[in-house]
């Protein structure tokens, strides 16, 4: 079985704040999940606003040097927050026991949370 990794999924979008970001796919899931986490560092930009607009280019790289993180934990949790599966050091999860119903999923990274909400078929 293999899975293509699909951009148009549903969930929140992956940029948060501090830029730490998080996709899992295949969403909606049956039986495997897979985590991608990545860490951005901001850019401090010393060009000047053309006519007061950032120019597009800039924008582009307001967030670079993105590096893959392994999680350090990643959490499934049902919607009332009670903790069902809890892994470390994961990129891939076996989902197949649990019940259809939608998820959160907590990914940890270094200090920070990622949340996401997931389906399961």
């Amino acid at each position: 079985m293999s899975f293509v990794r699909n951009t148009r999924q549903l969930s929140t979008p992956s940029l948060e704040i501090g830029g730490l970001a998080a996709i899992v796919y295949p969403n909606p899931a049956r039986d495997l999940i897979f985590i991608e986490t990545t860490m951005s560092k901001m850019l401090t930009i010393n060009n000047e606003k053309e006519n007061g607009v950032v120019p597009s280019d800039l924008l582009r790289s307001f967030f670079s040097e993105e590096t893959s993180k392994t999680p350090q934990s990643v959490c499934i949790m049902s919607m009332s927050g009670q903790l069902l599966l809890e892994v470390s050091q994961a990129d891939q999860i076996d989902i197949s026991h649990l019940p259809i119903g939608t998820y959160i999923v907590r990914i940890q990274v270094n200090d920070g949370f990622v949340y996401r909400k997931l389906l399961k078929q």
